[in-house]
């Protein structure tokens, strides 16, 4: 599971941040890996979230929240 693997939490206490990072995977798991590819994984999150206010999904100040919002990703495990 994503969420226990980057960011050691359930899908459920993710952040909007959190959240939109990982559906900006499902595009290309290996291309948008946080672990691989860092800058390209927070692009991927931005559009992700601009799609979401284009959809009226989230709030403006949602948006704004979440794309100024610091993603910390775990190492990974053995």
């Amino acid at each position: 599971e994503g969420a226990r693997s980057f960011f050691g939490k359930r899908v459920a206490d993710l952040s909007l941040a959190e959240g939109a990072l990982l559906a900006g995977l499902i595009k290309g798991p290996s291309a948008y890996s946080p672990r691989r590819h860092f800058n390209a994984a927070i692009k991927r999150k931005n559009l992700v979230l601009q799609k979401m206010l284009a959809l009226g999904k989230i709030s403006p100040q949602a948006y704004e929240k979440a794309r100024a919002a610091r993603i910390t990703i775990l190492p990974p495990t053995l």
